[in-house]
């Protein structure tokens, strides 16, 4: 499996697009030519994801700008955790069926 480094891709700092760029890559050496479906349907969703990791980071920048706090002091932390991993678990349901 291709180990990627933090400083490895296209943009030194660790970010979202930067992860999907270095997803991508993987996808690209990784998938493509063995499971060509899978690589198409992925494909698709990582460049959607992307475009809305670009978005965010736009409105990110704009409440920056307007001094806006973006983090509620009431986010569950515990419950968000517990919502992914619930979600992990029903995905690899999903795959082992």
């Amino acid at each position: 499996m291709l180990r990627i480094e933090q400083d490895s891709g296209v943009y030194p700092k660790n970010t979202i697009c930067e992860k999907h760029r270095q997803i991508f890559d993987v996808l690209v050496l990784e998938v493509k030519d063995d499971n060509p479906e899978l690589y198409d349907r992925l494909a698709v969703l990582l460049d959607e994801a992307f475009g809305m990791a670009k978005r965010m980071g736009g409105k990110l920048m704009e409440y920056k700008g307007q001094g806006r706090d973006l983090w509620s002091p009431h986010d569950d932390l515990n419950a968000v955790k517990a919502i992914r991993i619930e979600r992990i678990e029903k995905l690899n349901k999903d795959v082992d069926s």
